[in-house]
């Protein structure tokens, strides 16, 4: 069984811009709630993969991502956003 989790980085723009191509169709591992699957959260915030970059899975950032359905998690779709 597989679930999604969304979370955001930030941190080195050039670093933000690239990383996206490396980590998509990757799994990375979450825990969740078995009572409640949607309620997901990353194992590890300090995953190498992320290179030093910030993760952060606060609403307030996720909010300011792209929309991403299911559909897009599947097809390992990645969204960056530039303030």
């Amino acid at each position: 069984m597989c679930y999604v989790g969304f979370f955001a980085l930030y941190g080195n723009e050039a670093r933000v811009v690239k990383l996206p191509e490396s980590l998509a169709g990757t799994l990375i591992p979450i825990r969740y709630d078995p009572s409640a699957p949607d309620l997901s959260c990353l194992v590890d915030f300090n995953d190498s993969r992320f290179e030093g970059l910030t993760v952060t899975q606060l609403s307030e950032w996720l909010d300011q991502a792209p929309a991403r359905d299911l559909q897009d998690a599947i097809r390992g779709a990645t969204g960056i956003v530039k303030s």
